[in-house]
C-alpha cells in the first residue's frame, strides 16, 4: 500500500474530512487532496507531525510493503505491595532513601531546565539572512528510501528541492546522478511560489501554482513569510517554550540530559521507542536517532547548514534557467 492510499485509509478511519485532517496538521485541503491523488508528498516536518497527531508509525507510513499499523501494547505493568508492619529504625532508612530520591529528583530536574532553556535560548537567537539547510532522511534497515530536502534562501528568493535515492521514478540527469523530485521555488518580494513535480511517465516536471492551494489572503500571506527554517526546524525538536521546557524538566522519560555535549535523550513508553536529539556547537539540530526496540532499527536524520555569508550568489528562478524539462 503507497503513503497516498494509506493517508486515505488513516483520514477515513478517523472520520475526517480532507479539511478536517489538513486542520489538524495545519495544511490545507487542497494540499491533503494532492497527497491522496499522488501529485505531492508530505514533508519530513509534517510526515513526523502525522506520527504524532495519528499515533502511527514511521514504518507504516514510509514503507510500501507494510501494509496494517503495529499495534501498540502496554509496557507497563502494576505489581502488588505489601503493607507490613516495620520498625522505626526501618522507617528512618525508608525515609531517609525518599528524601534522598527525592533531592535527586529534584537537582535533576533543575539542571534539565537549565539545559534545555539554555539550548532554547541559543538556538532562538539564530538569526541569518541567507542560508542552505539539507535535511537527511534513512533507517538502518533500507527498508524506507533515503530522503534528501534541501532548502537554499538568499535574500528575499527560496528554492525547497526532494530527493529520493533509489527510486526509479526519479529523474536522473544524463552524468547519471539523481536529479530533484519535487522543486518548490518561492519570491518572498514578487509573491510567486510554485512546484515543479517529475512525471516519470512524461520524463518531465509538470507546473503547478501553490497559491491556488490556499483558500484565503491569509493563507498565501504564510507562503510568503519571511522565515529562517535552520531556527525553525531547531526549535521544533526541543522543547521551546517555557510550559515546554518545565515539563521536560520534570518528565523521568527526558532521561538523559548534556549541557556540556549538546543533547538529550528520551524515551517513549508507547511505541518502545529511544530517541537521541544532537545539537551543533551553534546550538542548532544537527541529528535525530530514533531507536524503535521491537523492530530492531534506528531511523535517522542528518542536519547540514552552510550560513557563511559570501558563499551565496542570487538565486535563479528554476524555470528560467532552462535546466529542467517541463511540460
Amino acid at each position: 500500500m503507497k503513503l497516498n492510499e494509506k493517508l486515505i485509509k488513516l483520514r477515513k478511519e478517523k472520520g475526517l474530512s480532507q479539511e478536517e485532517f489538513g486542520n489538524q496538521i495545519n495544511v490545507s485541503r487542497q494540499a491533503v487532496s494532492k497527497w491522496e491523488t499522488g501529485e505531492t508528498t508530505p514533508d519530513i516536518k509534517k510526515i513526523k507531525e502525522i506520527v504524532q497527531k495519528f499515533q502511527v508509525s514511521y514504518e507504516y507510513l514510509l514503507n510500501d510493503e507494510t501494509e496494517n499499523k503495529e499495534e501498540q501494547q502496554a509496557t507497563e505493568k502494576l505489581e502488588e505491595t505489601t503493607n507490613t508492619p516495620a520498625k522505626k529504625s526501618k522507617k528512618k532508612t525508608i525515609l531517609k532513601i525518599v528524601i534522598i530520591l527525592i533531592a535527586f529528583y529534584g537537582i535533576t530536574s533543575i539542571y534539565k531546565f537549565i539545559a534545555f532553556y539554555t539550548f532554547y535560548a541559543k538556538a532562538n537567537n539564530f538569526q541569518e539572512e541567507n542560508y542552505m539547510i539539507a535535511i537527511d532522511m534513512q533507517n538502518s534497515d533500507k527498508s524506507i528510501k533515503p530522503i534528501t530536502h534541501i532548502t537554499t534562501k538568499v535574500g528575499n528568493k527560496k528554492i525547497e528541492t526532494q530527493l529520493i535515492q533509489e527510486d526509479e521514478t526519479s529523474p536522473k540527469s544524463e552524468e547519471g546522478y539523481t536529479k530533484p523530485k519535487h522543486i518548490t521555488y518561492t519570491d518572498l518580494g514578487q509573491k510567486i511560489c510554485y512546484q515543479l513535480s517529475y512525471d516519470a511517465s512524461k520524463k518531465a516536471y509538470t507546473y503547478h501554482d501553490r497559491t491556488q492551494d490556499m483558500i484565503n489572503d491569509q493563507e498565501k500571506e504564510e507562503l510568503f513569510k519571511t522565515d529562517n527554517k535552520i531556527k525553525t526546524e531547531t526549535l521544533s525538536n526541543i522543547p521551546s517554550s517555557f510550559k515546554e521546557i518545565l515539563l521536560a524538566s520534570l518528565d523521568p522519560r527526558y532521561y538523559q540530559v548534556s549541557l556540556l555535549n549538546r543533547y538529550y535523550k528520551t524515551i517513549s513508553l508507547s511505541n518502545d521507542a529511544k530517541t537521541k536529539v544532537q545539537l551543533s556547537k551553534d546550538y542548532l539540530v544537527e541529528q535525530i536517532n530514533i531507536k524503535l526496540e521491537n523492530q530492531n532499527k534506528v531511523i535517522t536524520t542528518y542536519y547540514s547548514y552552510d550560513y557563511v555569508q559570501d558563499h551565496f550568489q542570487e538565486l535563479i528562478d528554476p524555470i528560467q534557467s532552462g535546466e529542467y524539462n517541463i511540460r
